[in-house]
């Protein structure tokens, strides 16, 4: 959706909260909401309802990360580190494995091999220098 698309792109870990499923769940309120703010021409009820959505993702995965709901865990695990950082790598190919390492949660030298794992599967092409080069993502 618009709001994790726009998230994500200024902070990375939004592409990982689950706003979208709770906003599926509660599409009616969130219709609710979105006509709520069209008819007084005011945004607040919906940019509250929204910031509400996050916190509850946000509650989610702290539940899950205490040991919560089983289903939730598998969910999050699915995604690999790997489809992590070539997401990440999408939206910034300029990132530095130390930007990457704080974006997964993991140590730079975890990054660092995740990267060249993505590079010598062809996953990712390195272009330019160390310090001004980019990252490309490959048959994405």
């Amino acid at each position: 959706m618009w709001q994790s698309l726009i998230l994500q792109k200024w902070k990375g870990i939004f592409a990982w909260i689950p706003v979208e499923t709770l906003v599926h769940e509660k599409q009616k309120a969130y219709y609710k909401a979105l006509q709520r703010a069209d008819e007084i021409g005011d945004s607040t009820q919906f940019v509250e309802f929204m910031l509400a959505m996050i916190r509850d993702a946000l509650m989610e995965i702290q539940k899950t990360q205490n040991g919560g709901d089983v289903a939730i865990n598998v969910v999050i695990n699915v995604v690999t580190n790997e489809e992590k950082a070539l997401s990440l790598l999408k939206q910034d190919g300029k990132m530095s494995s130390n930007m990457l390492a704080t974006s997964l949660g993991v140590t730079q030298r975890q990054a660092q091999r995740i990267l060249a794992r993505l590079k010598e599967d062809g996953r990712i092409i390195r272009h330019g220098a160390k310090k001004n080069g980019y990252w490309e993502v490959v048959g994405e």
